[in-house]
């Protein structure tokens, strides 16, 4: 008789900056429980513990699931397109490769809205300003700027509540378009008849990576200092993952001040992207 690992969740406060405890009670858990599958909640960026913890719960659950959805992918496009790259859309309107959805389905939980909304912009042929569209008789709306949707830095679910997953600022009603579009005119995306807007957008989302992290920074210099190591490091990524260094690009870096009442800790929150030209697999047709 087959018995299922037990699974764990670590959360420890204050993990953000020094994650040594929850990795030693991980240790720990490891070694009573061999094989054991274990979730930090450090490995989720927000300056509440409880949204790092739920996020971390649920990206737990997900995990096992995903396993199997990456697996069956795989020996699918495997036999109809061998040589395909395969991605998966992101809560925030990007993609990253599908092994990724294995160890962070949170990621990809949402990604819906984002994709659909990526659709409308490609069909309206617009990169930024406000953007209304209509899905199912539902009418939403979001801002565009570098040709993907603004993002909120976690997710709000109204089943699971807030999440620690960068997700894009999709809403809905169209009350709210007049006022949101300020110094950009509004566009309005109507699809085709025979396309639907998440189709368009899977076949264009933009590879996306992020690094959200807390640091100690004595002055303004050093602060410098860790944000372009940061930038570095971020298109490095990108990088190893087959995009040539010339596509990648950095479309937010933000520093901010943390409540954690010291003022040498900071919040760095960087999204890179890369443009690359990605031939869409089509039936008869390798890509």
């Amino acid at each position: 008789m087959s018995r299922t690992a037990p699974r764990f969740v670590v959360t420890a406060v204050g993990s953000l900056l020094n994650p040594a405890h929850e990795l030693r009670v991980g240790s720990e858990l490891q070694r009573q429980f061999p094989g054991a599958n274990i979730e930090y909640s450090h490995q989720f960026h927000h300056t509440s513990f409880a949204v790092r913890e739920r996020t971390a719960f649920l990206n737990l659950a997900l995990r096992e699931r995903a396993e199997s959805i990456v697996t069956a992918l795989s020996v699918a496009a495997r036999g109809a397109y061998p040589a395909a790259r395969l991605f998966v859309a992101t809560n925030c309107g990007g993609s990253i490769p599908l092994t990724r959805l294995a160890a962070t389905p949170i990621d990809a939980l949402a990604s819906l809205h984002a994709t659909q909304a990526m659709g409308a912009a490609a069909v309206a042929g617009t990169t930024s300003g406000t953007l209304t569209f209509e899905v199912g008789g539902e009418r939403r709306w979001c801002e565009l700027a570098n040709g993907i949707p603004s993002v909120v830095p976690a997710l709000h679910s109204s089943t699971f509540g807030k999440l620690a997953t960068p997700a894009s600022n999709v809403r809905l009603g169209a009350g709210n378009v007049a006022s949101a579009a300020t110094d950009v005119s509004p566009h309005d995306s109507t699809a085709p008849e025979g396309v639907t807007f998440a189709a368009a957008g899977a076949a264009r989302m933009p590879r996306v990576d992020w690094l959200m992290t807390l640091l100690q920074s004595r002055n303004e210099a050093e602060m410098l200092r860790s944000k372009e190591a940061a930038e570095a490091r971020l298109h490095a990524r990108l990088v190893s993952t087959g995009v040539p260094p010339e596509h990648v690009r950095t479309v937010e870096s933000l520093v901010t001040a943390t409540s954690y009442g010291n003022p040498e800790v900071i919040a760095l929150r960087i999204r890179a992207i890369a443009d690359e030209d990605r031939p869409i697999a089509r039936e008869g047709v390798p890509a």
